[in-house]
């Protein structure tokens, strides 16, 4: 508590004073001069001690170094000499992060409680970096991705963590992903100490394979065509396949693992030319058997911008299906048109037939005949 309590009388009995942690350093450096800035003054007054902020500083001249501790202090109505302590240094704060695994965030504490037995083996890419087991939890814990990655590949080039990715068929359905992000998102925390101390061999292998259409349950795979074209708002074709990864102790045991909590795993598939080829619009389609019994169904969003590729951010493992409209060819149709030119000459006009043109001859002959019989008969009228 703070008081501007006035004492008639006080001395360096019932009156000291304390470097503020901000001075530390200063006061530490050699000859100061202190300012009321740089000490908090407390009175005890009847057993009790209460911090005071109307107090002058007299003498401020100090040298710690020279063995110079003390200052003059006026506060109230009397002067006194008081020693100026230097607080212990604030313990280093233990770490309150945690490190996030599938089986959720464990605290750094709780992980260095249950490591208190672990050693650093000797060739292990934690003994080569200089860390103890207490460290490898702190960098695990901490926010500094760039340190967590770093360690994670340093280990992997050891050998005691390994991420293989195994495509079936690479001509049909293929994939990859970063090895330490996986390892980071799809381990325990405590996986990743045993690995990164050399305390086990950890071994991450994704499997990629194309799933016949026939091997989905009717039901299910109405849902996955529901949801598709919901999204697509047409209707789709669909492309299944499984991704399955297993997880390898020490080269025996070997467990499926299908869920990793808060993390996302970062996926990235490449898209079949089979479907590139003849796609219009393609999404991608989660399903996943859900602890209490049902199968969800949702679709993942693509986070990149190559339309060979289809990077995804996925909690989950499971069956997926390419889903996708094919294009629509639109055939033209060719239309000839014949334009005709009529040229009208008016110096001369030719009316003699054609070689083979019978009817025309007679036609003419009987034009000839015609007028030769009208001019007669003009010629007798007139007579």
């Amino acid at each position: 508590m703070t008081v501007n309590y006035k004492v008639a009388e006080v001395d360096d009995t019932n009156l000291s004073a304390v470097l503020k942690e901000s001075a530390i350093n200063k006061a530490t450096s050699g000859a100061v001069e202190l300012t009321v800035e740089d000490v908090e003054v407390y009175v005890e007054i009847e057993g009790k001690k209460y911090q005071v902020s109307d107090f002058e500083i007299t003498d401020a001249a100090l040298d710690l170094n020279a063995g110079d501790d003390t200052i003059s202090v006026k506060f109230g109505n009397s002067e006194a000499i008081v020693t100026v302590s230097v607080p212990d240094p604030e313990p280093e704060p233990q770490s309150e992060g945690a490190v996030s695994g599938r089986d959720g965030a464990v605290s750094a504490e709780t992980l260095k409680i249950n490591n208190a037995d672990t050693e650093v083996q000797e060739g292990s890419a934690a003994a080569e970096v200089g860390k103890t087991v207490d460290e490898v939890i702190d960098t695990l814990a901490g926010t500094d991705t760039t340190a967590k990655v770093a360690l994670v590949e340093s280990v992997v080039e050891k050998g005691n963590l390994e991420v293989t990715v195994t495509n079936v068929d690479v001509n049909k359905v293929k994939g990859s992903v970063d090895d330490a992000a996986m390892l980071l998102a799809a381990l325990t925390g405590q996986e990743l100490v045993d690995g990164i101390t050399g305390n086990d061999t950890v071994k991450l292998e994704l499997v990629i394979s194309e799933k016949s259409a026939s091997d989905v349950a009717t039901s299910l795979a109405g849902s996955v065509k529901q949801v598709a074209e919901n999204k697509l708002q047409k209707s789709s074709t669909l492309y299944y396949f499984d991704t399955d990864l297993y997880l390898t102790k020490n080269g025996t045991s070997k467990d499926n693992i299908t869920e990793f909590g808060s993390n996302n795993l970062k996926l990235t598939f490449t898209i079949p030319s089979s479907i590139t080829s003849v796609a219009d619009l393609i999404t991608l389609i989660r399903t996943h058997d859900e602890t209490d019994g049902t199968t969800s169904v949702d679709v993942l969003e693509d986070k990149d911008t190559d339309a060979t590729t289809y990077s995804i951010e996925s909690n989950k493992l499971c069956t997926m299906a390419y889903a996708y409209t094919v294009k629509t060819t639109t055939v033209t149709p060719t239309t000839t048109t014949t334009t005709t030119t009529t040229t009208t000459e008016t110096t001369s006009v030719s009316t003699a037939p054609k070689t083979g043109e019978t009817t025309s001859v007679w036609m003419f002959v009987f034009c000839i005949a015609a007028v030769v019989f009208s001019y007669s008969m003009v010629r007798k009228v007139k007579k």
